[in-house]
């Protein structure tokens, strides 16, 4: 309800949907990342480090998918993996995973599908998205656990 006034004051935003699942850290904390989240993409990045940090969460690991089409996943894997070190973020990369758009499956099956034991996901929106659904935006992802659905309001850069 208050998102266009936090809009209007040009902030970066975070909903945070929390879960009755028991946190565990050891899970580790699942960022995901599509192409239209170009803005979200550094600052989904810089939250789950940052949050990752903290004591209570210092077991946790970042662990990136990024949904991309199959004629794209080399490339996409290859930007992904020069952002993380350009940011000098302590991120491996095996912890990347590039998942192929397409086969029917849309973004909310896949994160169900991939993050259901996850300390935490960071999900990436756009308000264009949230205007037209509304809060059926953030429905649908009954199989994991806390979810930070993050829109930023301009690029963040890492370095």
């Amino acid at each position: 309800e208050n998102f266009t006034l936090i809009q209007a004051a040009k902030y970066d935003v975070g909903i945070l949907g929390s879960s009755p699942r028991e946190l565990k850290p050891s899970n580790g904390i699942h960022i995901w990342i599509r192409h239209i989240d170009y803005y979200n993409a550094n600052l989904m990045i810089l939250l789950g480090y940052i949050i990752s940090s903290h004591p209570d969460m210092r077991k946790s690991r970042l662990k990136i998918f990024e949904v991309s089409l199959e004629e794209d996943m080399e490339t996409t894997r290859k930007e992904l993996v020069e952002l993380i070190q350009s940011g000098r973020l302590p991120i491996s990369e095996r912890n990347i995973e590039i998942l192929q758009a397409g086969d029917g499956a849309d973004i909310k099956q896949l994160v169900n599908e991939h993050s259901a034991d996850a300390a935490l996901c960071i999900i990436g929106f756009h308000s264009d998205r949230l205007r037209h659904s509304g809060e059926e935006l953030f429905l649908g992802y009954d199989h994991i656990g806390d979810t930070l659905f993050v829109n930023a309001r301009e690029l963040q850069k890492i370095i």
